[in-house]
């Protein structure tokens, strides 16, 4: 086999047999003389036949062969270091070479010398680098990080618990993130212990924009089946930078993240003097990903950032299954119990919140902030805004199907803008086969179901909750609150006969009614065929979703 080095001096991508073992390549030049080998002929390349690997680490302390090639028989000579030992054209690298660290090889043949660069890396001829301790885990971000070897698709995997407190602490430094990333990483069920980070972007930018988690970019990868414990903070420089900061990862494109638990505290937090406009994204798996997979995911860590904060994700993302048990806060913006903000029409399905959400000035919401298309999903957290719109489900816009809220909502901003609903604070599109069973309260105006329906319409709900307003309008309802444009109530029921606000605009009723406890226990039939009875007192006798019931 052998390394082909092409004109700009690096070696191609391919396998050569080590002691019997396929070994990968990644990084390797030659120089003849001190100078660069030259092009021989009309050949394009520079060929150096080897017996051994370029590129190695856990075989270090063992002896491996270099050859020139064809005619010339070399005798190997060096300058002797603590690296490396040479006898005849037997090289041998010592366990003291530090991986990702560059060993000189000189080799002299007929009165020329000719110097191999050899790259110290680990032992990758597994289809996966296993991972057995904190050591392993420095050297595939060397791997993937190293300018020399930038293998940014190595597929690794845990095969122990691990603990990082060697390397990162508060008196070992900061965690230095593995970036970019576009492997796969499997956990293999294990743990992560003892990340910690605390930087301040302006000592730890990319391009004005500042990364902090384990990895810190991620494009087409697979993170999966692994726990994360420690505590990551981002925090603003002078300059107004973008800030990224989750527990597992920073930001992501097309990356899918599935069975993940963070207990990671994650914060993305600026000076309270400081005026930056820049957005903050802060979220227990990631920062940011408008274009990741989410399934599986969990996060019981606290987390708080500037504008966007999420329990899984700050920003974006589509999530399958995935549940916050966190505190979750934004200081100036959104916060979500499973996404700050999401859009895009993509629906999400099968997530729950039953952590504390708190906005301290932007949308609030059980799943979602604001955004997103949402079905199968639940709330039991308390969830409020002290300026915007507060929803058990989503705080503004969204799509609703079969969904419901225990928790209780509070909108308590003093504007006209401050909505709190049941499922949805404002809504935008239908809200369809939901109920809520929490108190609602809000400044502006308050639902059962959502305390702002701007358009479209609200159907087979049905809220048993309290509901009331702060200020001195009458814009409460047991399903609306305040409706902005023309609107229907298609049947829903209450336990109350004020289904909708005394000033709400053109709202149109039909087979909507008020019913006492005991009548409403028995409406499963009514509601449709997306709910059924309460056969094992999972709601007090209500009628209940059927997925419930799975």
């Amino acid at each position: 086999m052998a390394i082909y080095i092409n004109n700009t001096k690096k070696v191609t991508n391919m396998l050569v047999n080590v002691n019997g073992q396929k070994k990968k390549i990644v990084s390797a030049w030659v120089t003849r003389d001190g100078v660069p080998a030259k092009v021989f002929g009309s050949d394009h390349n520079y060929m150096i036949p080897v017996t051994a690997n370029s590129y190695i680490a856990k075989s270090r302390g063992k002896s491996f062969k270099l050859t020139i090639p064809d005619k010339e028989e070399i005798s190997c000579t060096a300058t002797a270091n603590d690296h490396i030992s040479l006898s005849g054209n037997m090289v041998t690298v010592s366990q003291n070479a530090a991986v990702g660290s560059v060993i000189p090889v000189r080799v002299s043949s007929d009165s020329v010398s000719y110097t191999v660069n050899i790259i110290v890396a680990p032992d990758i001829s597994k289809n996966s680098y296993e991972i057995y301790d904190s050591n392993d885990l420095v050297t595939l971000r060397t791997i993937v990080n190293h300018s020399a070897m930038n293998d940014v698709s190595q597929n690794a995997r845990l095969m122990n618990d691990i603990d990082l407190s060697d390397v990162c602490s508060p008196t070992a430094g900061n965690w230095i993130i593995i970036s970019e990333y576009h492997g796969i990483f499997d956990g293999q069920r294990h743990t992560i212990n003892h990340l910690y980070m605390d930087v301040t972007g302006a000592n730890y930018a990319e391009n004005y924009e500042t990364y902090v988690g384990l990895f810190g970019k991620t494009n087409g990868a697979t993170i999966k089946n692994a726990t994360l414990n420690g505590s990551v903070t981002g925090r603003s420089g002078s300059t107004s930078k973008n800030m990224y900061v989750g527990g597992f990862c920073a930001y992501s494109t097309n990356t899918k993240f599935e069975n993940l638990i963070n207990n990671t505290s994650v914060y993305a937090l600026y000076p309270s003097s400081a005026s930056i406009a820049a957005p903050f994204y802060a979220g227990g798996i990631c920062g940011y990903s408008p274009s990741a997979e989410y399934t599986g995911c969990t996060n019981n860590g606290i987390i708080q950032g500037k504008r966007y904060s999420g329990g899984i994700c700050g920003y974006g993302g589509h999530f399958m299954n995935c549940h916050n048990t966190g505190k979750i806060q934004s200081l100036i913006g959104d916060a979500g119990g499973i996404g700050g903000r999401n859009g895009g029409g993509i629906w999400t399905t099968g997530c729950a919140n039953t952590g504390t959400i708190i906005a301290n000035s932007g949308y609030a919401g059980g799943i979602f902030a604001s955004g997103s298309y949402v079905s199968q999903c639940h709330n039991w957290g308390s969830i409020s805004s002290s300026r915007q719109s507060a929803g058990g489900i989503i705080g503004s816009g969204g799509r609703i199907d079969e969904c419901y809220n225990n928790g209780e909502i509070t909108a308590s901003g003093q504007s006209s803008a401050s909505y709190a609903g049941g499922i949805v604070g404002s809504a935008l599109n239908e809200v369809k086969n939901s109920y809520n069973t929490g108190n609602v309260t809000g400044y502006h105006a308050a639902g059962g179901i959502t305390g702002c329906q701007q358009t479209a319409y609200v159907s087979n709900c049905y809220s048993i909750g309290n509901y009331k307003v702060n200020d001195s309008g009458n814009a409460y309802g047991s399903i609306i609150g305040y409706s902005m444009n023309s609107c229907q109530l298609i049947n829903c029921y209450a336990l109350t006969s004020r289904l909708h606000g005394g000033n709400a605009y053109a709202v149109t009723k039909t087979n909507c009614e008020s019913v006492s406890e005991s009548i409403l226990k028995t409406y499963a039939h009514k509601l449709g065929d997306k709910f059924t009875d309460d056969a094992h007192g999972i709601k007090g006798g209500f009628p209940i979703l059927a997925f419930q019931t799975t």
